[in-house]
């Protein structure tokens, strides 16, 4: 079986559910990271203080975004989802010429999910269908071998929790290599 090439992905969102009805959850940040080269951008969302006021944010997602200093970073951001867009598929076509990236992260589905939502079938068809699921790796550690994730800082910024889900990976991978049950 041909070695794949890992993108580590994460998005901060104003919610769960980008198709919810009325204004949908929106993509505030994108971070990526394949062959330990970055990519991270912030996304211009004008109305959120707005859309928080209506009730399409809730009071802890505007919270957490707040604090690390993200809600701030939106309104003033020049770049929108298609600009993202653009950017993501030339980072991922100039580290990994070969083919498709198979996406990883944390509960990385919810990421893929919006991604699906708002982008083109440009960007998506460079995803393979598969995704590395750290978090699944510490549901099966807990509930069938009784053993603790490692504790997260929770930045809730997408570089930062990128790193923090390699750091979770390679946890995971040494208890496997070490055969620990």
């Amino acid at each position: 079986m041909a070695k794949q090439t890992l993108m580590w992905l994460d998005l901060e969102t104003t919610g769960l559910l980008p198709f919810r009805p009325g204004p949908g959850c929106k993509i505030l940040e994108v971070g990526a990271i394949i062959n330990e080269k970055q990519y991270q951008s912030v996304i211009h969302q004008e109305h959120l203080d707005g859309a928080h006021a209506k009730g399409y944010i809730d009071d802890f997602v505007k919270k957490m975004h707040t604090k690390n200093g993200l809600w701030e970073e939106c309104k003033t951001a020049t770049k929108t989802i298609k600009d993202v867009e653009k950017e993501l598929i030339t980072f991922i076509k100039e580290n990994n010429p070969e083919g498709k990236v198979l996406l990883a992260g944390n509960t990385v589905h919810f990421d893929k999910k919006f991604l699906e939502y708002y982008c083109s079938d440009e960007l998506i068809d460079l995803f393979d269908y598969r995704v590395l699921d750290v978090s699944t790796l510490k549901k099966i550690y807990s509930l069938y071998f009784n053993v603790e994730s490692p504790v997260k800082k929770e930045a809730h910024r997408a570089i930062a929790d990128i790193l923090e889900s390699q750091e979770e990976f390679e946890f995971y991978m040494g208890l496997i290599k070490s055969g620990i049950k």
